[in-house]
């Protein structure tokens, strides 16, 4: 214990050991006072009385017996000094076992401001070592912003108060800062005089750092709300604007002044009084979503979000379509607290989209009237002709396609039977489909050779298939029910599958060309087949041979062929439902890759 301790612990018992040293002392030497004095008296009474012995003896008696009470009143100061030095010692010590055990820092300071006493937790706290510390005053050894002011704890004490807890920001001896909690108590001599004020140091600094980088965030994020160009307001959990905008207050022209601190955001956007997406965010009140809003969803990011879309009237005295989306904001213990709306005028995006919507809607509407006409153009009603049956079927990929197939009687009551595909999907296919369909009744009335129709046919369509670098595959055949012969030209069509009944054996009709559209004064072949009762034709375009499953694999020609084989008892329309279906079943849903067109012609047994 260094000299300025020693000085404080003395003080502190100084009337008390002084006390005990004079009484120490005092108390034998009074009895001695009192012995001689009691003899003396004896004395003087004897020689007093002279000759009376027996009033010498009663002086002697009764001085003893007067000391009696001073003795006993002596021997009970004595004990009651004792009692408070040991009390005394006990305290002292008592605050000698907090200060070594202590986990926060203490120091003590006398009523001059002088540091008498810190332990090892303040040494470190404070970046001062015990021999540096003693002895100066409390405010060089560990500066802080309540020292000198009415905040300072030790002043607060010194003015009357018993107990004092303040925040307070410390400068230790290297110049960091530290930040801590400051509890101030009295430290008073048993006549109640404070003769020092013990001190406690609670360190705070990552506390406070945290907080202090929990308000950055804090500012970081409204900062970054405001200056934002997306329009944003704010809600607390009282649906009272908080943030308002500066892009919110163009879009809506109501100034962040007149909306931070109400529940007036609704006037923004409506006439009267109704919630906004961040309202029912916070009441969680879903069932209201597809009353005020066109369109409405559950967000697909945040799991409590909610986006919509409207038409507002009001919206910066306009009409605007906006896109708005909002999303709870939740504290540490998981209370929501505020909720955050942005919105998006997409008003010209809106309204092109209407535009093209109506464009997309006169589309479908020609594309249907373009599929009737040509689902017109098929052979709804089969000719009759004798000793054949037939089934024809057209399924287009998308609204109109480019398959083409018919099936006519020509003015020698001959079975004409014409299919063919044009390059590509869709308007400028159906086009060529038409044109071609026109083109073919109209010549087959003229003419019963099929190479003179397919040569004239090309050359009427060619300048547009030239120019529009489109091509046809196309097979036209004419079948003599009297011979039982089909004449025929092909221009790179698929050549039909001929399933012969006297032998089971499939067939292909041979004779092929290229295509209508590659030459203009391009000249086409015939070929000829006499077929026999029980025979079966199977005409198909390329989008059935040419389907795919999922796994990419074609439907093909060989299950083609084994279906024919298999069913050739059957009708021709039965035979061709027998194939599609299959063929439905193998493609597992994926969309077709084309337009399947089929003709089934069988010849009947007399």
């Amino acid at each position: 214990m260094n000299n300025t301790e020693t000085n404080f612990a003395r003080k502190a018992t100084t009337e008390f050991k002084h006390l005990f040293i004079r009484t120490r002392w005092f108390f034998p030497l009074t009895v001695l006072v009192i012995l001689v004095t009691a003899t003396f008296m004896a004395v003087l009474y004897a020689a007093l009385a002279r000759s009376s012995v027996r009033m010498a003896q009663m002086g002697a008696v009764f001085t003893g017996l007067s000391a009696v009470p001073l003795i006993a009143l002596l021997s009970w100061k004595f004990i009651k000094v004792r009692k408070t030095e040991k009390a005394t010692r006990f305290a002292y010590k008592e605050l000698d076992q907090i200060f070594d055990t202590a986990g926060d820092g203490m120091r003590v300071v006398d009523k001059h401001f002088n540091v008498v006493r810190i332990n090892h937790p303040f040494s470190l706290f404070a970046g001062i070592s015990k021999e540096e510390a003693v002895g100066k005053k409390c405010y060089e050894a560990f500066y802080g912003s309540n020292c000198h002011t009415s905040e300072c704890p030790l002043t607060r004490i010194l003015d009357g108060e018993e107990y004092y807890v303040s925040d307070a920001e410390k400068r230790r001896c290297d110049g960091t800062i530290v930040s801590c909690i400051v509890t101030a108590t009295p430290f008073r001599a048993p006549d109640g005089e404070i003769i020092g004020i013990v001190e406690d140091f609670k360190d705070i600094t990552e506390r406070k750092q945290a907080e202090e980088a929990l308000r950055e965030q804090k500012e970081f994020a409204e900062n970054m709300v405001r200056s934002s160009s997306i329009p944003t307001f704010v809600l607390d959990a009282h649906h009272n604007v908080i943030i308002w905008n500066r892009a919110c207050e163009e879009l809506t022209g109501m100034k962040a002044s007149e909306m931070v601190g109400t529940g007036n955001h609704w006037q923004a956007f409506y006439d009267q009084a109704r919630p906004c997406l961040a309202d029912i965010v916070i009441d969680r009140n879903y069932d209201d979503l597809p009353k005020l809003f066109s369109l409405s969803s559950k967000s697909e990011i945040l799991s409590e979000g909610l986006h919509g879309e409207s038409w507002f009237i009001k919206s910066g005295g306009r009409k605007r379509y906006v896109v708005v989306d909002a999303a709870p904001v939740y504290n540490r213990k998981g209370e929501l607290v505020a909720a955050i709306e942005t919105l998006q005028d997409i008003t010209g995006r809106k309204l092109a989209e209407e535009v093209l919507e109506e464009h997309n809607r006169r589309i479908r509407n020609e594309l249907e009237l373009a599929h009737s006409i040509q689902a017109s153009l098929l052979p709804i009603n089969l000719p009759r002709v004798a000793g054949v049956t037939l089934a024809a079927s057209a399924v287009a990929a998308n609204e109109v396609g480019g398959d083409y197939c018919d099936l006519f009687v020509t003015k020698h009551n001959k079975l004409g039977i014409a299919i063919g595909d044009v390059m590509g999907k869709g308007i400028p296919a159906a086009l060529f489909v038409a044109m071609t369909y026109a083109y073919v009744r109209n010549f087959a009335s003229e003419t019963d050779s099929p190479s003179a129709l397919v040569n004239r046919v090309n050359r009427v369509l060619f300048p547009q298939l030239e120019t529009t670098q489109q091509f046809i595959t196309f097979f036209y055949g004419i079948y003599d029910p009297a011979s039982r012969q089909l004449v025929y030209a092909n221009a790179g069509h698929n050549p039909p599958l001929v399933y012969r009944a006297a032998t089971g054996e499939t067939e292909t009709l041979k004779v092929r060309s290229f295509f209508m559209g590659g030459r203009e004064d391009a000249s086409y072949k015939e070929g000829r087949i006499v077929l026999e009762p029980g025979d079966v034709v199977l005409f198909y375009t390329d989008g059935l041979k040419e389907g795919k499953n999922p796994e990419k694999e074609l439907f093909g020609l060989g299950r083609i062929t084994r279906l024919l084989k298999e069913n050739y008892m059957n009708d021709p329309a039965s035979i061709q439902e027998i194939i599609f279906s299959e063929f439905k079943e193998f493609l597992a849903g994926e969309p077709p890759y084309d337009d399947v067109t089929m003709i089934v012609l069988k010849i009947e047994h007399h």
